[in-house]
C-alpha cells in the first residue's frame, strides 16, 4: 500500500475514534423520576380498661353465671371492607373451661351485635363473654376465673 492510502485509513480511523463516545450538548443521555407517598397510619386495636366480671347465682337453675365485658377501640385508618372476629379463653385455676359453658359475641358502641356483614368503623367495641357454671363446677369455689379475649381485624373475603 501506498503511503497516501495508509494515511487515509489512519485519518478515517482517527475520525471514527474521536467521534465515537462524543455527543452533542443537546443529547439527553439519562433522566430520573421521583414520586412521593405519605406512609399510612396503622390499623390498630387497643384494649381498654376492663371491669371485673359480674356474677349471678341463680338458685332456681343452680347455675352460676359470670358476665365479662372486655372493651377495645378500633382505628381502621380509613380502610374499608374489614371484618372483626374474636377468640377467647376462659380458665378456672389455669384449666380451660369447656366451650359449651361459654358464649361470646362482639357488640359495637351502640350494643349492636357485630356480624360478618357489619361495617367496621373507628369506634369502641366490646367482647361480651358469659360463663355458665353448673352444679358440677361448684368444686371450683374459691378458684380464680380468668376470662380473656383477642379481637382480630382482617380483610373481608369476597
Amino acid at each position: 500500500m501506498k503511503k497516501k492510502a495508509i494515511l487515509g485509513f489512519m485519518t478515517g480511523a482517527a475520525i471514527v475514534a474521536a467521534t465515537t463516545g462524543s455527543y452533542a450538548a443537546w443529547d439527553k443521555l439519562s433522566d430520573s423520576a421521583t414520586t412521593e407517598v405519605t406512609i399510612a397510619n396503622p390499623v390498630t386495636i387497643t384494649a381498654q380498661a376492663v371491669q371485673a366480671p359480674t356474677s349471678n347465682d341463680s338458685l332456681a337453675s343452680g347455675d352460676l353465671v359470670y358476665t365479662a365485658d372486655l372493651p377495645f377501640e378500633v382505628n381502621t385508618s380509613s380502610h374499608k371492607d374489614l371484618t372483626l372476629t374474636e377468640t377467647h379463653t376462659v380458665k378456672i385455676a389455669g384449666t380451660e373451661v369447656s366451650p359449651d359453658k361459654v358464649t361470646a359475641k362482639i357488640v359495637d358502641a351502640n350494643s349492636q351485635p357485630v356480624t360478618e356483614s357489619s361495617e367496621i368503623t373507628d369506634q369502641k367495641y366490646t367482647v361480651h363473654v358469659e360463663v355458665t357454671l353448673g352444679e358440677d363446677d361448684r368444686t371450683s369455689a374459691g378458684e380464680q376465673l380468668s376470662i380473656s379475649a383477642t379481637p382480630t381485624l382482617s380483610v373481608k373475603s369476597n
